[in-house]
């Protein structure tokens, strides 16, 4: 089970604000779930982003490519990555349109 404080920060790519991450591994899968909420009161979304997985150090230990499906006004949304490999040890991310 990941511990790390940093992957559960508020992070944001616009006016989508993450509000939790749950990462798991299994059968030699990592997924990648983000719970977000759209703060604004217009849909967005409907585009491809990035994020950026970092160890303690900063440094980069895994990018995913993920689709941001549309999420209407101040509604919530799930974003979902998967990576064939352990992912779960990350201790910070980013996300970048």
């Amino acid at each position: 089970t990941n511990t790390s404080e940093k992957l559960h920060e508020e992070k944001s790519i616009g006016n989508i604000v993450v509000e939790n991450v749950i990462l798991t591994y299994e059968k030699d899968r990592s997924s990648m779930v983000l719970l977000v909420k759209n703060i604004g009161k217009n849909a967005v979304g409907d585009y491809d982003a990035k994020i950026i997985l970092k160890d303690t150090k900063g440094n980069t230990i895994e990018e995913l490519e993920i689709y941001v499906d549309t999420i209407e006004g101040e509604s919530k949304g799930v974003i979902k990555a998967e990576i064939v490999g352990d992912i779960t040890n990350a201790y910070d991310y980013e996300i970048l349109r």
